[in-house]
């Protein structure tokens, strides 16, 4: 694949047990992820720079974005320890970090985000199923006031919401997560995400992270069954606000970082050389600022 279009991966997970002030309450005993169930497979004591490398050597990967996987006192320690990794081995290129929407206190939680040169952006997991409470709106508008890209992750019955938060704050770049979160993948289900995909679109502040197709509900997943989601996102924003990324290493789960790429790399062959670009690199740089 190396002489392929590079990629930029805009979502990927790292992880050290040993790193003071940081847990992944996701790798521990007992734990069930709400989509995925649990995940024994990929709770190691670490996976972090060396590890990503080797799984996605021959890939063509020219750089990543981190999404926050840690749970801390602080959120900021966690942006901290992916700069000590940015400074020392040269990656992650990005960081999107925590922010509690909900929380009193979320614009200063990004301002000690923004210490650090990694930090790009936020996401706030739990808000994805309640971007229409006072106290999320609130959050949402304050750390929009500061400049700072936000990621959701929600189904489509909640895009209206979304198309609200964007509309009221039309300079703040809105990252729509994992494509949407496509949570089905029935014929029904495609009908009503494609439409309201395609409304949402009409904001121009959003951009569609194409992220997460391979995953839990599609565990046995082709590139017949993700390309009709994966084409979706594209004719809904256009290539040019759209970008891809791995989830990686938890769709590890379902099959490995080459037949992934790959993957992406067929669906997308009938672009056109600018959309091929702006969809692998183009549009992550210009919302990440790479």
């Amino acid at each position: 694949m190396d002489d392929q279009e590079a990629l930029v991966d805009t979502h990927v997970h790292f992880w050290d047990r040993s790193v003071a002030g940081l847990s992944w309450a996701w790798l521990e005993p007992g734990f069930s992820h709400p989509r995925l169930g649990r995940l024994p497979e990929i709770a190691a004591d670490r996976y972090a720079v060396g590890e990503f490398r080797r799984e996605t050597t021959g890939c063509a990967v020219a750089k990543i974005v981190h999404i926050q996987a840690a749970k801390a006192s602080d959120p900021a320690i966690e942006t901290a320890w992916l700069q000590g990794l940015a400074t020392t081995d040269g990656c992650p290129d990005a960081a999107v970090g925590y922010c509690d929407l909900a929380a009193p206190d979320a614009a200063d939680v990004v301002r000690r985000h923004q210490e650090f040169p990694v930090f790009r952006g936020v996401r706030d997991l739990p808000a994805g199923e309640r971007l229409d409470q006072p106290e999320v709106i609130r959050g949402f508008n304050a750390v929009a006031a500061l400049g700072v890209p936000i990621e959701v992750m929600t189904p489509w019955p909640n895009y209206g919401h979304v198309r609200d938060l964007a509309r009221a704050n039309p300079d703040t770049t809105v990252i729509l997560g994992h494509a949407g979160l496509p949570v089905a993948r029935d014929p029904e289900y495609l009908i009503r995400w494609r439409m309201a995909i395609g409304e949402l679109a009409r904001e121009p502040n959003i951009v569609c992270k194409i992220s997460a197709l391979a995953s839990g509900a599609d565990p046995g997943w082709s590139v017949a069954s993700i390309q009709p989601w994966f084409l979706g996102c594209i004719e809904a924003f256009g290539a040019e606000r759209c970008m891809l990324g791995s989830n990686w290493p938890i769709d590890s789960l379902f099959g490995d970082y080459p037949r992934l790429v790959s993957a992406y790399r067929e669906i997308a062959a009938d672009l056109s050389p600018t959309e091929r670009t702006d969809l692998f690199a183009n549009t992550a740089t210009r919302t990440y600022r790479l």
